[in-house]
């Protein structure tokens, strides 16, 4: 999920009170004693909903706030996952466009290379989506 920020989409879609009210509803429920399934709920619907419609480029920073909450909350290091390099980045244009091209043994070719350092493609309406294996 947190990848999702390295990768914005250009749609003129702007769902960033949703972000933020996701980040609220989190924290409201781990203040009610400990909420944690409440906050689990929370957090698998916000994940179902992000791998339906990413994060576009005017949700970037509210989609930020709620991966800071996310690490404030659980601990867990969102915004310290990084980016992939210019050269995987590549990677995964090439593949794209061997996709294209209905080049099959070039686009696996790629997506091995891509496995090989630990990045994953998911191909979506909006183009590929990559993540950490």
């Amino acid at each position: 999920m947190a990848v999702l920020r390295w990768q914005p989409i250009a749609l003129a879609r702007d769902n960033a009170d949703y972000f933020k009210k996701r980040a609220q509803m989190l924290l409201t429920a781990m203040q009610e004693d400990l909420n944690s399934p409440g906050a689990l709920a929370s957090l698998s619907s916000t994940q179902n909903k992000l791998e339906a419609e990413l994060v576009t480029t005017s949700e970037l920073e509210a989609f930020e706030h709620l991966l800071n909450n996310l690490d404030t909350l659980f601990g867990l290091d969102l915004m310290q996952q990084s980016d992939i390099t210019a050269e995987q980045k590549q990677l995964v244009v090439d593949r794209t466009q061997a996709r294209e091209a209905k080049d099959w043994t070039t686009s696996d070719t790629l997506r091995s290379q891509l496995a090989e350092q630990g990045i994953a493609v998911r191909d979506t309406a909006y183009g590929p989506i990559w993540y950490r294996t």
